[in-house]
């Protein structure tokens, strides 16, 4: 890609990930490279204005102004990239004037005071914050001020700390004094202060400095390491088109950044109301209407794949209330069903094939939602005959190969669809257990996990070998006049992860713990079976569907991000 592609596809990539960003970072590369405007050959060379402040500074040396320093010539070699003819590669130490920094002492200061004390929480991008400035005496100041004497239009370079790196121009036309953790660089004519800023906010210089850090607790860049700092050199004339090159390109990237902000906040705001009236269409006409707006405009309404996931728990949402069906008579109601259950269930406890359990009693006033006339709620203990925990032997670290077995990890289960790669090695020396391999129908769910994840639950769809369960995951039998699948997709609904965020145990939310007493006092919604089947047929289809739409805006990342790369791999190479 040249540099007139680049121009064409401007906005194309500012839509990449991350892409403002990176075109910010992109055009700064490309400046001090000297890609980003022509050259011309009346220019003054960069080498004279070199010679220029060398003598500049051999004078002011001469009269007392300056310190005398020695800068080691540099070799070729060391320079990081070839630079156009009218170019020069020198150090900050040899084209600056002043390289320092401000107290090494933190002084005492205070809300008011005669001179004001700026650090690097002052120093920002966009220029130096006022807000909660302190003071310091004159006295103190005037300490200060012999060494390092900030000027309106000097760079000020954070060297210390956290945001290292942060540069910005003095605009302040009045004296003031500073912490060792902001460097002093005044510059002489020959060089403009905002092409230097550019150049110490490019990507090329962070990576330059970034290799000579030194510090564990705080990062720093000794005064040292910014005298000897490359930086590429164009002619004053060239410094000026660059600068005003970059000055517009910033100002297009400030504006793409403002109407992709003000476009976000008009497609969240229509994904909220598509939803809402998706999830809460009074009719099966309406919801259809409401769907086919939100199938046929998710362009609109959404550009990232993650914000999917919404459009899926929303369709969990209606489909567990019973919205996502055509409502018919059914030729089994969910209370003759129940009936069947509990019977079936009976006969296995006499046989002794499980074991009774009881269930709280539900509370009407405590459901979470309503329900049609022909479902019925229940405890989720009503269906469940058994709850099964899985082993803790101990593992290896890495992932099973083929023919071993393995123990799945909780992540096999936490993401909606079974992930049989999510496992680790048993080892050859202890033996498995067959009767905790899992295998093809069963529902599993994870015991432990964050508060979103705790409770989350699979069906497993795929014929596995040689996998056994966790003991932080559990295997739950239910009757077989019951679809499992639908309450797979209850338990991953919204009213499931809210009600095991709330009733698991643990001192944070990183980490919830729930029994199998609460899984079995989980309030669920029990439709005729029929019904069950035709929701989750209906939910198939359309989760179908979000893959699709999900896939597409992958692919619409994957192109952005692979047009933004060779837009990199070209300008910079």
């Amino acid at each position: 890609m040249d540099l007139k592609t680049f121009f064409e596809h401007f906005d194309t990539l500012a839509e990449a990930p991350n892409g403002i960003q990176r075109l910010r970072e992109l055009i700064l590369d490309v400046a001090v490279r000297g890609k980003l405007v022509p050259q011309d050959p009346e220019d003054e060379p960069a080498k004279l204005l070199i010679q220029k402040v060398s003598s500049i500074k051999k004078r002011h040396i001469e009269s007392g102004c300056l310190p005398k320093k020695t800068l080691l010539p540099r070799s070729e070699s060391e320079y990081p990239f070839e630079l156009p003819r009218p170019w020069a590669w020198t150090s900050l130490g040899g084209i600056l004037l002043k390289i320092t920094d401000g107290t090494h002492h933190s002084p005492p200061n205070n809300s008011s005071g005669d001179y004001k004390y700026i650090t690097a929480k002052n120093i920002k991008n966009e220029g130096i914050h006022l807000s909660n400035i302190t003071y310091v005496s004159k006295e103190i100041h005037e300490a200060i001020y012999s060494r390092c004497d900030p000027e309106f239009g000097d760079v000020l370079y954070i060297k210390d700390g956290a945001t290292t790196g942060i540069t910005t121009i003095n605009t302040l036309r009045e004296p003031f004094s500073m912490l060792s953790s902001v460097a002093l660089l005044k510059l002489p004519q020959e060089l403009l202060n905002r092409y230097l800023l550019y150049v110490l906010r490019s990507p090329f210089f962070y990576r330059l400095i970034r290799d000579g850090m030194s510090g564990i607790a705080i990062t720093r860049v000794t005064l040292t390491k910014l005298n000897k700092a490359l930086i590429p050199l164009p002619p004053l004339a060239e410094q000026k088109r660059i600068v005003a090159k970059v000055d517009e390109l910033m100002a297009l990237c400030d504006a793409l950044e403002a109407a992709q902000q003000s476009r976000n906040t008009l497609r969240q705001n229509l994904r909220a109301s598509a939803l809402d009236t998706l999830m809460n269409a009074p009719s099966d006409g309406e919801l259809e209407t409401a769907w086919a707006f939100v199938r046929d405009n998710w362009g609109l309404i959404c550009d990232r794949a993650e914000d999917v996931e919404g459009l899926r728990q929303s369709i969990y949402k209606i489909a567990v209330q019973g919205k996502l069906a055509n409502q018919t008579e059914p030729s089994q109601s969910a209370q003759e069903l129940l009936k069947s259950v509990e019977s079936e269930k009976a006969n296995k406890i006499a046989q002794g094939l499980i074991k009774r359990t009881l269930e709280e009693p539900l509370d009407s006033d405590n459901f979470p939602f309503m329900i049609p006339d022909s479902w019925e709620w229940i405890r989720f203990g009503t269906i469940i005959f058994d709850i099964e925990a899985g082993i803790s032997p101990q593992c290896q670290k890495r992932p099973r190969e083929i023919d071993e077995w393995g123990v799945i990890k909780i992540s096999a289960v936490s993401w909606g669809k079974f992930n049989p790669s999510e496992n680790k090695a048993l080892p050859k020396s202890l033996d498995p257990r067959p009767e905790f391999e899992i295998k093809q129908g069963d529902f599993i769910m994870s015991r432990a996990n964050t508060s979103f994840l705790v409770g989350r639950s699979v069906v497993v769809e795929r014929p596995t070998r040689k996998l056994l369960l966790n003991d932080k995951t559990l295997r739950v039998y239910f009757s077989e006049n019951i679809e499992k699948r639908f309450f797979n997709i209850y338990n991953n609904s919204f009213f499931a992860r809210q009600y095991f965020a709330n009733t698991g145990t643990g001192t944070s939310d990183s980490m919830k713990n729930i029994t199998r007493e609460q899984i079995r006092n989980l309030p669920v919604p029990l439709p005729p079976l029929a019904e069950q089947k035709c929701i989750v047929a209906k939910v198939d289809e359309l989760m179908k569907l979000c893959d699709q739409l999900e896939e597409s805006l992958r692919q619409q990342q994957r192109w952005a991000k692979a047009l933004a790369a060779s837009a990199v791999s070209y300008l910079v190479a």
